[in-house]
C-alpha cells in the first residue's frame, strides 16, 4: 500500500530518530542531533523508492535496518556486532508497540488498515502511540543510563 509524502516526512522521520536514538543508547553510543537527521531524511526517501517505486513492502523493514546501520557506520565508529543488536532490538520494540496498538485499537473502534491508511486522523494518532514503548526505552537510556553493552573498552 503505498504511503502519501507527508505520511513518510511526518511517521518516517520521528520513527528512525527514535530508532536510531534507542539503538545507539542501548550500546552507550553518541551521535551528533545534524547525523540524526541526515539519516532519518535519507533513510525515508530510500523507504519512498522501496515502497512505493518498486513495490516491495515486505523488504523495505530489512532495508530500514541496513541503510540505518550503514549511514550510523558512517557517522561514528561504532562495533558493528552491538550496533545490529540494538538496531534488532529496537525494532522488536516498535514492532511489539504496533502490533498492541493497533490489535487494541482496531478491535476497540472496529477499523481496519485500510481505514487508518485513508484517514490522516487515524493514521496520525495510532502512528504515534505505537511509539510510546519506543519512547519510554529512550527514557530509561536518557534518564536511567539503560545500556545492554558497557562503554568500557574490550581489552583482548
Amino acid at each position: 500500500m503505498k504511503l502519501s509524502l507527508v505520511k513518510y516526512i511526518f511517521n518516517g522521520i520521528p520513527e528512525t530518530i527514535l530508532l536510531i536514538y534507542v539503538s545507539l543508547g542501548l550500546i552507550d553510543a553518541k551521535m551528533d542531533i545534524k547525523d540524526y537527521l541526515k539519516i532519518a531524511i535519507v533513510n525515508v526517501f530510500i523507504i519512498w523508492i522501496v515502497r512505493d517505486l518498486f513495490g516491495l513492502f515486505g523488504l523495505h523493514s530489512f532495508i530500514l535496518i541496513a541503510t540505518i546501520i550503514l549511514l550510523i557506520k558512517s557517522s561514528i565508529e561504532v562495533a558493528t556486532e552491538k550496533l545490529i543488536i540494538s538496531m534488532l532490538i529496537s525494532l522488536i520494540i516498535l514492532y511489539i508497540g504496533e502490533t498492541v496498538t493497533f490489535s487494541i485499537f482496531f478491535d476497540l473502534f472496529n477499523i481496519d488498515i485500510k481505514v487508518m491508511n485513508h484517514d490522516l486522523k487515524w493514521y496520525f494518532s495510532l502512528s504515534y502511540i505505537s511509539k510510546v514503548p519506543l519512547v519510554l526505552t529512550a527514557v530509561l537510556i536518557y534518564r536511567f543510563k539503560f545500556r545492554i553493552f558497557s562503554s568500557r573498552v574490550e581489552q583482548k
